[in-house]
C-alpha cells in the first residue's frame, strides 16, 4: 500500500472538439461574391444530422456559416 505522501497528482489536459452535427464545404468563389463574402470565407452546410445541436438550433442544408466561436470560418477543420 502506498503512503499518501508517495502519491503524485497527475494533471491531464483534454481538448474537446465542438460537436455541431453538420457536414460542410467551402463556399464557391462565385457564391461568395453573390453573398458579399470576402474570398475564401464561409462554409456551406451540406448535411445536418438529426437531433444534433445544429439541427436543434435551426441550421439547414445550404445555409452558409461564416463565424463560429468568434472566428471567421475559412476551412472545415475549424468546426
Amino acid at each position: 500500500e502506498m503512503a499518501k505522501e508517495d502519491t503524485v497528482p497527475v494533471a491531464t489536459t483534454v481538448r474537446m472538439a465542438a460537436y455541431l452535427g453538420v457536414q460542410t464545404q467551402p463556399v464557391a468563389p462565385e457564391t461568395g461574391m453573390q453573398l458579399g463574402l470576402a474570398p475564401g470565407f464561409g462554409l456551406v452546410v451540406k448535411e445536418v444530422l438529426a437531433d444534433s445541436p445544429a439541427h436543434l438550433a435551426g441550421v439547414e442544408k445550404h445555409d452558409v456559416l461564416v463565424m463560429f466561436k468568434d472566428q471567421i470560418l475559412v476551412n472545415t477543420e475549424q468546426l
